[in-house]
């Protein structure tokens, strides 16, 4: 109000330096007007997420493989993940293991002891690239969903280890058909409540399965 019965003073004078005047007049009276949002509301706050590495495991991988212990890591080039092999048939089962952060342990709302996570498993298309190809059992286009997760339930659990750590085995039943498939891991915690809640983790969690008969057992 006192901006208000000041600025028709102002109006007498010269139009440029009233206006002048009115403006700061209101930007003052604008900046001493209490912040309507909370303090450190507009503030970046850091989501601590869990560092998770995706490994084969070796008391599954063939002999052909095992056996060489300087064997090279094949990556996608497309998504950078990992290419592990497998043969149709047989069961695939890879390890999860990494660390939760102490600051997303000491905040959750309810107490957790149980880390799980789920699959999604696609196909994403066949080996070797053919003109007279037939089309695939599996699926007629790539990325055809396989199996679904969280929706799907879970598909493997274990229990957190002290200083957040854990080590979570994850088996996949066994593929009939070559090809590659690509395999998505959504790590998860259970409350003692029986809630289960999704984790963020440090980079996507995936991994490409290279289905090929050759060289199997």
């Amino acid at each position: 109000t006192d901006v208000l019965e000041r600025m028709p003073k102002l109006k007498q004078k010269d139009d440029s330096v009233s206006h002048a005047s009115g403006l700061l007049l209101v930007l003052d009276a604008i900046l001493k007007c209490p912040c309507p949002f909370p303090s450190g509301f507009f503030q970046m706050k850091p989501i601590p997420r869990a560092i998770v590495n995706i490994s084969a495991d070796p008391n599954i991988l063939p002999k052909t493989i095992s056996q060489n212990d300087d064997h090279d890591v094949t990556v996608d080039a497309k998504s950078g993940a990992e290419v592990i092999d497998a043969f149709p048939g047989l069961v695939t089962k890879v390890i999860l293991s990494g660390v939760l952060p102490e600051k997303f342990i000491q905040t959750a709302d309810v107490a957790f002891s149980e880390i799980i996570a789920w699959t999604t498993l696609q196909y994403e298309g066949q080996l070797y690239e053919e003109d007279d190809a037939v089309d695939s059992d599996v699926g007629g286009s790539n990325g055809l969903t396989l199996r679904d997760g969280p929706d799907g339930g879970e598909t493997a659990g274990c229990t957190l280890l002290p200083a957040g750590k854990f080590i979570m085995p994850v088996t996949f039943e066994p593929l009939q058909q070559e090809g590659y498939y690509k395999v998505i891991i959504e790590l998860g915690c259970r409350d003692v409540r029986g809630g289960e809640w999704k984790v963020p983790t440090s980079s996507p969690l995936e991994v490409i399965f290279r289905v090929d008969d050759e060289g199997s057992i």
